[in-house]
């Protein structure tokens, strides 16, 4: 079977052969260090995998050797329904990595549009600074994100 011809569910074989590898590289990690698991399923837009983990007694809040949380990874890589999960199942919206930052500005430097509304409207603190004193506004401005910026704006944060 050629790896590019299309399967009857519409998958080629090589994006099959990928998933596999991602979730056997998951599985792997997560095997040695348990908190992993919740922050790479984050960053892949595992919902049910969240829901287990967070079943299971894992913290929402857990940090990995850079402090960044799983509520972080989701918001930096776009996953709004994964944000939307976390902070309903009580993740901390401020809580800083060891550079500082939160799941907001994280949002805001890859120009995360819907997610920095959705941590505004859920209590964010726009104007929290890093620990080199960088806002969340103006990661956006660096990123050239002008409409994530307009945003922060219009929710009171300041330069």
């Amino acid at each position: 079977m050629s790896p590019h011809v299309p399967r009857k569910e519409g998958f080629k074989m090589m994006r099959l052969i990928a998933t596999c590898m991602i979730f056997l590289f998951v599985t792997l990690q997560c095997s040695r260090d348990p908190d992993l698991a919740l922050i790479q399923s984050a960053r892949l837009g595992d919902a049910e995998a969240i829901e287990q983990y967070l079943a299971g007694g894992a913290s929402p809040n857990v940090q990995d050797r850079k402090g960044k949380t799983a509520l972080m990874e989701a918001a930096s890589t776009g996953q709004t329904n994964i944000v939307r999960l976390l902070l309903s199942k009580g993740s901390d919206i401020n809580i800083c990595d060891r550079n500082g930052w939160t799941a907001i500005m994280h949002a805001a430097s890859h120009g995360q549009l819907d997610i920095v509304h959705l941590l505004i409207s859920k209590g964010a603190s726009v104007n929290a600074r890093t620990s080199e004193n960088v806002t969340a506004l103006q990661l956006a401005m660096k990123g050239n994100h002008v409409e994530t910026a307009e945003l922060l704006r219009m929710a009171g944060a300041k330069e």
